[in-house]
């Protein structure tokens, strides 16, 4: 069985990728998950600095199987499998992370049509006072 790679990952959990450093990242409020050599890897760091969400994401990580790569007073780094749901899913609540919507194809092309006349009136401003009235 292969493994899943970064952008499956992404992917599969509807999650948005992003760049720091030239690095691909899935950035969170509390933290991010990265690539970390062949495995992923899952970053905690919350801006309040909450001791006891740290000991709560700690335990329940360890007890899943989730490897503690980095241990601080209240962040630190899990290395975690992919293919695992339970890992995956506490790997994203740990950084927070948001997840793209889940859209219909009704919705897609409700969407690209509004994307198309923005598009429009931003190349013909003078079209855009017409459609606008």
């Amino acid at each position: 069985m292969e493994h899943i790679t970064f952008k499956e990952f992404a992917d599969i959990y509807r999650l948005k990728l992003s760049e720091r450093d030239g690095e691909k990242v899935i950035a969170g409020r509390d933290g991010l998950i990265y690539q970390y050599r062949e495995q992923l890897a899952v970053c905690f760091m919350p801006i309040s600095r909450s001791v006891y969400q740290w000991n709560k994401f700690r335990n329940k990580a360890v007890a899943i199987g989730m490897v503690l790569k980095q241990n601080g007073d209240s962040e630190g780094t899990f290395l975690f499998n992919p293919e695992n749901r339970e890992q995956s899913e506490t790997a994203i609540a740990m950084a927070h992370c948001r997840r793209r919507p889940a859209l219909s194809s009704a919705e897609r092309a409700k969407r690209a049509g509004r994307v198309a006349i923005a598009r429009q009136s931003r190349r013909d401003p003078d079209k855009s006072a017409q459609i606008s009235v």
